[in-house]
């Protein structure tokens, strides 16, 4: 039985490129192209996922009818999508405040689209019957009612750019979440070498390795940019859960998330060549990253090889042979990924 898309939109060339795309990759597509038919449509289809422009051909745009669709019991649960011209990061911030499960960019690329619309069904998939009350679309910690009243009442900490938040060694009753700012975990050698663990930006949480287990932190943490960020105590996490089981579920994804990440870094430093844990990590992070800009990454060298585990010396040869291979350009701040494919390709 083919997954089906409710696919909403006014742009009359975009809708149907958008239907063929969509239609090629075998899923079967419902469309509308405004607010009323497209609420009738997916009223009446049942659709697995929602795909509809912001830019609606009313004065109130997509964003009533999201808010329709959120406020009926049992449209609320099904994955909903933003198209949106140009979209800024602020712009996407606000819109997955507001409950969006995600957005995309136009002008967009079709992997794209498709690679989002796959990502956002599996999600969804994974969480079981649309129809069970454990059912909801991904919630974004700062959404919850619940843990948004604890955060109103507490201090916000700054920390400098290049500022410790912790260290290994460290015990901590508190989880960490970052307003604005980004911040990088790693583990230091007895020769003092770093190797970055993660990063971690607004919105996230880390830390929790130790807020879970009650032990020391292993590794350290450490501001990149000015930081603001929330601690949680045990007490008000369990309190919030409590209250609404769905801070869980977000507990239950970050965790597996993680532990599927380790677990590829883990086997990347083990069996790749200093080529492919290189490109390996230049792919990850024009996806995750919180400095990069489509295939532009923004990371000083020694972070950049300090997360790859290899010396700043070997990286520069190897970013320079990519640059003569043509996979990607240099300049001193940034890295821009030109051939993505081949650099799929490389062992």
């Amino acid at each position: 039985m083919l997954l089906k898309i409710a696919l909403i939109d006014g742009n009359e060339e975009q809708l149907n490129r958008l239907k063929e795309l969509l239609s090629l990759a075998n899923y079967e597509v419902v469309t509308a192209n405004d607010q009323k038919s497209g609420l009738a449509i997916v009223k009446s289809s049942s659709p697995n996922l929602i795909l509809s422009n912001l830019d609606l051909p009313e004065m109130d745009n997509g964003l009533s009818f999201f808010n329709k669709c959120n406020n009926h019991t049992k449209l609320r649960t099904i994955p909903f999508v933003f198209i949106a011209k140009n979209a800024t990061k602020a712009l996407i911030r606000n819109l997955m405040d507001l409950g969006v499960d995600d957005v995309i960019s136009a002008p967009f690329k079709k992997y794209d689209v498709l690679k989002i619309l796959k990502s956002r069904l599996k999600r969804a998939e994974a969480y079981g019957n649309k129809n069970s009350l454990l059912y909801q679309k991904p919630v974004n910690l700062l959404t919850i009612n619940n843990l948004k009243d604890v955060l109103s009442q507490k201090k916000l900490y700054n920390f400098k750019a290049n500022e410790t938040i912790y260290c290994t060694g460290n015990k901590s009753n508190h989880i960490f979440l970052i307003k604005s700012g980004i911040v990088k975990t790693f583990k230091t050698d007895d020769l003092g070498k770093e190797f970055i663990t993660s990063f971690f930006t607004s919105e996230q949480y880390f830390g929790y390795t130790s807020f879970i287990k009650n032990q020391p932190h292993f590794e350290n943490a450490k501001a990149i940019t000015s930081t603001y960020l929330y601690k949680i105590s045990r007490e008000e996490i369990m309190t919030a859960i409590h209250n609404n089981n769905l801070i869980l579920f977000n507990f239950i994804d970050v965790l597996v998330d993680d532990l599927i990440k380790q677990k590829k870094q883990l086997i990347l430093q083990a069996y790749g060549s200093v080529r492919k844990k290189t490109a390996e990590t230049l792919l990850n992070f024009q996806n995750s990253f919180p400095l990069s800009e489509e295939a532009t990454i923004t990371i000083n060298r020694t972070d950049l090889a300090d997360s790859i585990g290899i010396a700043k010396e070997t990286l520069t040869r190897t970013l320079h042979d990519f640059k003569d291979e043509k996979l990607i350009s240099l300049t001193p701040k940034s890295i821009t990924i030109l051939n993505k494919n081949k650099l799929k390709t490389i062992t």
